[in-house]
C-alpha cells in the first residue's frame, strides 16, 4: 500500500505555489481522489487545476519515486489530523 499525504488546494494562490513547488522536485509525484483512481501529475498546472475542483477536499499527493517521502515545503497544504 502505498503513503499518501492529505492536501488541500482550494484557492488560487495555494494551486500556484503548491505547482511551482512540484516542478522543482526530482521525484515524481501525482494528485489522486480519495479511492486513487483519477490521478493527475503533481507538476502538471492543468492537472492540479481540475483536481483540485474535482476531489475537493478528498485530494492526495503521492510520491512515485520514494513512497512515503514528502518535501517539508509540503507541509503548508497538508490536512492536519488525517
Amino acid at each position: 500500500m502505498r503513503v499518501r499525504a492529505q492536501i488541500q488546494l482550494d484557492t488560487q494562490s495555494k494551486i500556484m505555489d503548491f505547482i511551482n513547488i512540484m516542478t522543482h522536485q526530482t521525484d515524481t509525484f501525482m494528485v489522486e481522489d480519495e479511492r486513487g483512481h483519477a490521478r493527475a501529475n503533481a507538476s502538471s498546472m492543468l492537472g492540479v487545476i481540475y483536481a483540485s475542483g474535482d476531489y475537493g477536499d478528498q485530494m492526495y499527493l503521492v510520491n512515485e519515486t520514494n513512497d512515503g517521502v514528502f518535501p517539508n515545503e509540503l507541509d503548508k497544504f497538508r490536512v492536519e489530523g488525517r
